[in-house]
């Protein structure tokens, strides 16, 4: 009986401070990483709220600010500037597979310049 207690002696205690020690460096790591997501959270809403979209030349145009032509002139600038983007992003995706494709073997440099140009001009990027 000896050798358990004695066994128990070092163990418990080491134990309780081992689980103390693990409760405390978790609530550490989540404090960490609760603040550095709210900063993250704080950056992506200030981006969010200094982008200009289509609805604050609506806004103009109910300030009187803007007149229904020039509204409607505004819109169609946005929707263009909006269309060339999500181009551009469609192009560098598929750009990359292409890139990709051409890397492992399964196009040739022709192939791949041929079907480079088609995407371009599917992207109507000049």
């Amino acid at each position: 009986m000896t050798a358990i207690a004695l066994v128990l002696s070092f163990v418990v205690p080491y134990g309780l401070v081992m689980l103390i020690l693990f409760f405390i460096i978790k609530a550490a790591v989540k404090a960490a990483f609760e603040d550095k997501m709210e900063r993250i959270d704080a950056v992506l809403r200030q981006k969010n709220d200094d982008v200009i979209d289509a609805n604050d030349v609506i806004k103009l145009r109910n300030f009187g600010i803007l007149s229904d032509d020039e509204l409607e002139e505004a819109a169609e600038l946005y929707q263009a500037a909006k269309e060339r983007e999500e181009n551009h992003k469609a192009f560098i995706k598929y750009e990359k597979v292409l890139s990709e494709l051409k890397e492992i073997g399964y196009l040739n440099d022709e192939q791949y310049m041929d079907k480079s140009n088609a995407l371009k001009k599917y992207c109507n990027i000049e």
